[in-house]
């Protein structure tokens, strides 16, 4: 009885890393608009050198869509 358990046991985890693979077989992952738009964002405020509180409120209006207002 012990052998049978002992052989389940060993089957069940030779087994599970087939179960854990990903099922789209190597396909990457298609970038989103919302992705594109908030690395483009992330770029131009890196590029301004903007941090803290500036570079939120940067961020916020970028994705959103509208043009940050000039100081």
């Amino acid at each position: 009885m012990r052998q049978l358990i002992a052989a389940a046991f060993a089957a069940a985890l030779c087994g599970s890393p087939a179960l854990a693979q990903d099922k789209q077989g190597g396909a990457q992952k298609q970038t989103t608009a919302e992705e594109k738009r908030t690395a483009a964002c992330t770029k131009q405020a890196a590029d301004k050198g903007l941090k803290g509180r500036e570079r939120s409120q940067f961020m916020s209006t970028c994705l959103r869509g509208g043009q940050p207002k000039a100081k």
